[in-house]
């Protein structure tokens, strides 16, 4: 609830709240551009100038809303910025021109919306630059728990923490597969927990995120186990990784995706049979009609993270699924997985247990992927994003009602 409100309230009303007050001077110096400096006074001063300023800042307000422009995230992608913000000026010169058709008297000076649009967008994107600047140094930072102890870890480790206050992270600490290491000194932070330990460190702590370094990872992928414990699947099945590409300009995350690549390699060419691959890497941005077409065309869905609030990419693919085809394997470290018990759980940990469940969705029965399918599909559609705000709202409620309670029966 804490988390909900720190970035909601403090970080999205901030961004709306000072974006109404730039549009409204765009809109104000729009019209001393096209009116002059003393017909715009008049205008807002004495003739509902101002009323019809207000019009157009909550119709540019409504627009970049349903543009989902107030997804604080899009500010880290300029050109989605860029175009999310054409589509909602568009939008709103429609809407606009539909009011002004119907009520001529609310327009608020010939061509002044057009001068205001220009001007709403390049101060727009001037101010979520500056934005996402501002919000690396003092807003919240994202805490990532280090899985690994090699050099390589502690590299990434250095640079992560070189680089805090521009990337908006905090280092909780390092994890090492030997027990007898945790406490040990390795850089401010050290070694606190073991593999077993991590679960009670991301709860207790408030990790935010889970990093291994692949140095430290698993030598033997779960697609490698399976073909090895079921070599009948070899050249029947192919697995498809998509990876958006992610802080690309930090030269240990460019040598994270060299050693991905080579381990694909290594797998590709242990098992390959003719034109056949097992892995297919896609490091690339996919638009979102892109991912639907591998969700709807894939037999299965992996979503094995090592620790994620909800993951919403496993509800994507249900969502999907409107065939009540496809299995969902699923990591046990997910928010999602508490929702979703009808998927296949594991441990991403434990890659006996991770292949033998790619093994089980591919030899699954059609009956049982739809009866699992529609379980989870009636879940995805009941408990959807007005279900859970309207719980959140409803647990704010309680809240104050027991604080009340508790004023009370102190002050009694």
């Amino acid at each position: 609830m804490r988390f909900f409100f720190h970035r909601v309230r403090l970080r999205g009303v901030t961004l709306a709240a000072c974006e109404t007050v730039f549009i409204l001077l765009a809109v104000t110096a729009a019209a001393v551009v096209r009116l002059g400096a003393t017909d715009a006074v008049a205008l807002l001063a004495d003739e509902g100038g101002l009323l019809k300023a207000v019009l157009v800042v909550a119709v540019v307000q409504i627009s970049m809303h349903y543009a989902d422009l107030y997804d604080v995230r899009i500010i880290s992608d300029r050109r989605e910025l860029f175009t999310r913000l054409i589509q909602a000026t568009a939008a709103s010169s429609f809407v606009l021109a539909a009011i002004y058709f119907w009520a001529p008297s609310t327009i608020i000076g010939r061509g002044v919306f057009l001068v205001a649009a220009s001007l709403v967008i390049v101060v727009a994107v001037a101010w979520r630059v500056f934005f996402e600047w501002i919000s690396g140094r003092v807003g919240p930072r994202e805490r990532l728990l280090l899985v690994g102890t090699s050099p390589a870890a502690v590299a990434l480790g250095r640079e992560l923490f070189a680089r805090r206050t521009e990337l908006g992270v905090e280092i909780v600490g390092f994890i090492d597969p030997d027990p007898s290491k945790v406490g040990q000194p390795l850089m401010n932070p050290g070694i606190i927990g073991a593999i077993d330990d991590i679960p009670g460190i991301v709860a207790s702590r408030g990790v935010d995120r889970v990093v291994v370094s692949l140095a430290d990872a698993r030598g033997t992928l779960p697609v490698e186990r399976l073909l090895e414990m079921k070599p009948e699947w070899i050249g029947r099945f192919t697995f498809v990784q998509i990876a958006a590409p992610s802080r690309s300009d930090i030269p240990e995350y460019k040598r994270f995706e060299e050693d991905v690549r080579a381990m694909v390699e290594r797998i590709n060419g242990r098992f390959a049979k003719g034109d056949w691959r097992p892995l297919v890497l896609l490091i690339e941005h996919h638009e979102s009609d892109q991912v639907y077409e591998y969700y709807r065309g894939s037999d299965m869905a992996v979503v094995t993270s090592l620790h994620d609030g909800m993951n919403l990419v496993a509800k994507e693919f249900i969502a999907a699924r409107d065939d009540e085809r496809g299995v969902l394997v699923l990591s046990q470290f997910t928010g999602a997985s508490r929702e979703l018990p009808e998927a296949l759980i594991v441990n991403p940990y434990d890659i006996d247990q991770c292949a033998t469940a790619l093994h089980m969705a591919l030899t699954m029965s059609d009956a049982e992927q739809r009866a699992r399918m529609r379980s989870m599909r009636g879940m995805v559609q009941e408990f959807n994003v007005y279900r859970w705000a309207g719980r959140m709202l409803l647990d704010a409620a309680q809240t104050r009602m027991r604080q009340r309670v508790l004023r009370r029966a102190a002050a009694a």
